[in-house]
C-alpha cells in the first residue's frame, strides 16, 4: 500500500523534475545561441569590452581598453556552469535518473543523494512561490518590476553573471562560513573546503542557529534587489528573499 501511494505522489513528482531538468538542460544551447547568433545588443556585440559595461561604472577601469570582451566572460560562465550541471547531474551519491527511477517507483528521496535532483525539486516549489507571491502582490498593487537595462545584450549578461555572484556572496560568504564556523570540530583549509562543497559533513545537532542564519541571510538577499534594483522594485523583496530562503 505504502508504495502505491508513494507512486502515486512519485510519478507525477518526477515527471515535473523531468521538466525542469530539461528546461536546464535546454538554456545551455538557448543562451549561447541568443547570445552569439541573434544580435541582442544590437549595435553593440559580444565583442564589446568587459569594461565598457555599467558593471564598471565608478570604477577606474570603467571605459578602459579591454582585450577581455563580454564574449569571453559569458562563456567563461557558461562553461563553469556547464561543469557544475555535469557535476551535480551525477551524484554525490545517485545520478540524476538514478534518484528519477526511484522517485517514480516510489521510493523515500533523500534530498543530499542527488544534488541536480533536490535542485529540479527546489525549483518547482520557487517557481510556485513565484507565481503566489505575485499574485498576491499584485492583488494589493505590489508590481515587481523586472530588471531593466538600455542595451539588452548586457542585460542578458548581468542575469548570467548573477547566480555566481550571489553563489559565492550570500552562499558561500554569509551561511557558508558562518556555518563552519558554528558546526565544524575543527578548522583546517582543507575541511573547510570539503564542507563548503558538502555542509552535510557539519555536525549540524540544533538547527535552529542554522535556520535562524538562513532567514536572516534571506531577509538581506531580498533587501539587496530592492536596494540594487531600479525606482519601483520593492517588489521584488518578498520573491528575493523566498528564493534567498529555498
Amino acid at each position: 500500500m505504502e508504495g502505491r501511494a508513494g507512486q502515486a505522489i512519485g510519478i507525477p513528482s518526477a515527471a515535473l523534475h523531468s521538466v525542469v531538468f530539461g528546461l536546464f538542460l535546454a538554456s545551455f544551447p538557448i543562451g549561447i545561441y541568443a547570445f552569439f547568433e541573434t544580435g541582442l545588443g544590437g549595435d553593440i556585440g559580444h565583442g564589446y569590452p568587459l569594461t565598457h559595461l555599467d558593471l564598471f561604472r565608478g570604477t577606474g577601469i570603467h571605459m578602459a581598453p579591454s582585450p577581455v570582451t563580454v564574449g569571453d566572460a559569458f562563456a567563461a560562465l557558461w562553461a563553469l556552469y556547464a561543469v557544475v550541471f555535469v557535476v551535480a547531474s551525477m551524484g554525490p551519491r545517485r545520478g540524476f535518473f538514478g534518484a528519477l527511477s526511484a522517485e517514480i517507483s516510489g521510493e523515500l528521496g533523500d534530498g543530499r543523494s542527488s544534488r541536480m535532483a533536490g535542485a529540479a525539486r527546489w525549483f518547482s516549489v520557487l517557481v510556485l512561490a513565484s507565481v503566489v507571491i505575485g499574485a498576491v502582490q499584485g492583488a494589493f498593487g505590489v508590481e515587481i518590476v523586472p530588471p531593466g537595462s538600455d542595451i539588452d545584450l548586457e542585460q542578458f549578461f548581468y542575469v548570467t553573471l548573477a547566480p555566481a555572484a550571489e553563489e559565492l556572496g550570500f552562499r558561500v560568504a554569509l551561511i557558508g562560513l558562518p556555518l563552519f564556523a558554528m558546526y565544524s570540530g575543527r578548522a583546517s583549509a582543507r575541511h573547510l573546503a570539503a564542507c563548503l562543497w558538502d555542509p552535510g559533513r557539519l555536525d549540524i545537532v540544533d538547527y535552529r542557529r542554522a535556520a535562524a542564519l538562513i532567514a536572516a541571510v534571506s531577509v538581506l538577499f531580498g533587501l539587496a534587489h530592492v536596494a540594487l534594483g531600479d525606482a519601483g522594485s520593492e517588489g521584488k523583496f518578498a520573491q528575493a528573499a523566498a528564493s534567498g530562503a529555498l
